[in-house]
């Protein structure tokens, strides 16, 4: 575990507290455990047989933290663009300052076009017991599969991202998860560390995580993208966060940005347009939040 690492943890949570391990040994040793707890950290690792079962195992969590999801994002496991989109959607619904009536969200994996056994049980056993719930699928490899499995539409309670391609598949659930459109989030979709990490905070203030390439050009589309999405909305789009260095997202692509939205006070990455960044209050961040 890398020494920054841990002393972020330790600035952030108090000794004695859990820290998930996400991934089997394979993907975090057991060493790395071992520093946690040396440190004076409780762990939990969740580590399925493979990815798909490990997605369900932490869902499985957050059900227990926040309740049963009524929102199921499906993203594939194959990839990881359409993951990122789906997971900062996902994570704006389970703030604890929500009321209990806000409904849970989370993520689950697609092996690409198919769903494997277990992800597709999950999902039929949740559909079967809560009719208000609905499935999301982000991404075309996804859509597939969910349709595959359920042969759904929006009347039964499926509904379909399917751009044409990354950028347009994250700005499209932008458009409908997102609500007010009072911020947003921007990062490379040619790499996902930096929008992987960047989606807690984004989900925190209620702003989508738009993708862009590093060095542009902005993507469009006329059926809706990310141009359109900063254009439509920039009489409201008052805030974002650069995610990422300039090698990441480009000082010409911020630029331009700051240019679409209408942003006077345009500074450079690892900052926010607008001035300091200062997550929006409960009122603004969608206590009324619910799915389109």
């Amino acid at each position: 575990l890398r020494d920054d690492v841990t002393a972020e943890i330790e600035r952030v949570l108090p000794v004695g507290e859990t820290v998930y391990v996400l991934g089997s040994y394979d993907a975090l040793s057991a060493e790395v455990e071992d520093t946690l707890k040396a440190a004076g950290y409780q762990t939990v690792r969740f580590a399925g047989a493979n990815r798909f079962e490990t997605s369900l195992m932490i869902a499985n969590e957050v059900e227990r933290l926040a309740g049963p999801p009524q929102i199921l994002f499906v993203a594939t496991g194959l990839n990881f663009p359409d993951a990122l989109a789906a997971g900062a959607a996902a994570a704006s619904f389970n703030l604890p300052t929500f009321p209990p009536e806000v409904p849970t969200a989370v993520v689950v994996l697609s092996r690409d076009y198919a769903l494997t056994s277990a992800v597709e049980d999950y999902l039929a056993d949740i559909c079967l017991t809560d009719p208000d719930s609905i499935i999301v699928a982000a991404g075309g490899q996804a859509s597939s599969a969910v349709w595959d499995a359920f042969g759904c539409d929006g009347d039964l309670g499926c509904f379909y991202y399917d751009g044409a391609n990354r950028y347009q598949t994250a700005a499209w659930i932008a458009f409908d998860w997102f609500d007010p459109h009072i911020g947003f989030g921007l990062t490379t979709g040619q790499n996902f560390p930096d929008a992987l990490t960047g989606a807690p905070i984004l989900a925190g203030a209620n702003w989508p995580v738009l993708l862009v390439p590093p060095d542009g050009p902005i993507p469009t589309h006329p059926l809706g993208s990310v141009r359109e999405f900063l254009t439509d909305y920039a009489t409201t789009l008052n805030d974002g966060l650069v995610l990422g260095s300039p090698a990441s997202v480009s000082t010409g692509v911020t630029a331009e940005v700051c240019v679409l939205v209408g942003i006077a006070n345009c500074d450079v990455p690892f900052t926010a347009f607008g001035g300091a960044l200062a997550l929006v209050s409960p009122e603004t961040s969608g206590l009324d939040k619910q799915p389109p």
